[in-house]
């Protein structure tokens, strides 16, 4: 499985609510889409609600990119100054919401099989 294809998956994953925080066995999919370490940690972390999680994955992952967080929901863009947003993402917590920007657009950089 490629790298692109870990991060749909966890992407389709975190879109539908899984896996909830109490499932810390399942955090597999972080790990396949960012390796096992602090990024994967902190993508969980994210997914759980910790907006100081997803603000620090953010700037790892997408150094400089501005971005934008709601109750409605989140959106990133490497092209500063646009009125539309690049990568966005929609759920129940600003924090998942942006973690689900954050996988819209690393998903965009992974070339295409």
């Amino acid at each position: 499985m490629s790298k692109r294809d870990d991060l749909i998956r966890l992407r389709d994953a975190v879109q539908v609510g899984w896996p909830q925080c109490a499932d810390t066995p399942y955090m597999t999919p972080f790990y396949e889409a960012f390796g096992i370490g602090w990024i994967a940690k902190t993508a969980w972390d994210a997914n759980c609600g910790s907006l100081d999680a997803a603000l620090w994955l953010h700037n790892m992952v997408l150094p400089g990119w501005p971005y934008d967080i709601s109750n409605a929901g989140a959106w990133t863009d490497e092209r500063r100054g646009l009125r539309r947003p690049g990568y966005s993402g929609q759920s129940n917590t600003p924090a998942r919401a942006w973690l689900l920007a954050i996988l819209n657009a690393l998903i965009a950089q992974e070339v295409t099989p």
